[in-house]
């Protein structure tokens, strides 16, 4: 059972549950299990944290954390850094990686912070487009993905404005794509607060407990599991790239500035 730590620190001392390790390619690869961790696994279409495990005299540069679907076990992938390589060949040197090694985790301020800043930037989008500009009694969130570079929500519903490949669709597109990445600036110009919580009857279950999103001076509650800025003002500059529609589904793609 893995003890959640990744809303509160970066940095956290902890112990290995269990550690494998595999040769590929001349690199040694590792899975570690650890008793908690600050690390966020890949899910809610967030990628997961990076960052390095400090061990006694080893290093594993982690590339990429996830947790199991049929229970809650967070296993954090990555490999021995370079030198490193023939620590875990040495019968002599096994307890280092012995159930009960204390451990220290740092997670990758740079690359964490990009993630929530997208994240956050996905949940304003939904502000924005149901709220601001009023489409939310006919288009609901269908899905959502929040990684670098290809960042988009989809959307269900009709927008007979935009459908078709007519010049007045084409048109509407474009005003809607350059409202839109208004809407989504003007929040992020005025700073508001992000709220994140946890509401439900059996707050006592981790399982059971729901994650919710809610922007400063707006009702509307999103349920999500994922890191995110503190207010709208640390996403920075939001910007449209395309408005896609097939049918009933309308796809957004966005980014924020680097």
């Amino acid at each position: 059972m893995n003890n959640f730590s990744y809303e509160s620190t970066l940095s956290l001392r902890t112990e290995i549950l269990s550690l494998a390790q595999e040769n590929s390619s001349g690199e040694i690869n590792a899975e570690i299990v650890l008793k908690e961790t600050c690390f966020y696994p890949a899910g809610g279409g967030q990628l997961s944290d990076v960052g390095e495990i400090f061990g006694p005299g080893w290093t594993v540069q982690v590339t990429k954390v996830c947790r199991d679907n049929d229970s809650s076990t967070i296993r954090h992938l990555g490999i021995f850094l370079p030198n490193q390589a023939d620590v875990p060949a040495s019968s002599e040197s096994k307890d280092i990686f012995a159930k009960g090694t204390e451990v220290q985790l740092e997670v990758n301020l740079k690359i964490r912070e990009l993630h929530s800043r997208l994240h956050s930037a996905g949940h304003l989008l939904d502000i924005a487009l149901l709220d601001k500009l009023g489409y939310g009694d006919i288009l609901r969130v269908l899905k959502a993905c929040h990684h670098p570079k290809m960042a988009a929500v989809e959307y269900e519903g009709l927008l007979p404005i935009i459908t078709g490949n007519s010049e007045t669709s084409r048109q509407n597109k474009s005003l809607l794509k350059d409202n839109l990445e208004k809407a989504c600036n003007e929040l992020i110009k005025r700073n508001l607060k992000i709220k994140v919580y946890y509401s439900g009857e059996n707050l006592h279950n981790c399982r059971e407990k729901l994650r919710c999103w809610k922007l400063e001076e707006h009702q509307r509650e999103i349920n999500c599991g994922g890191t995110h800025c503190a207010s709208t003002g640390e996403i920075g500059s939001m910007r449209i790239r395309k408005i896609e529609c097939k049918g009933k589904i309308i796809r957004i793609a966005y980014d924020v500035d680097r």
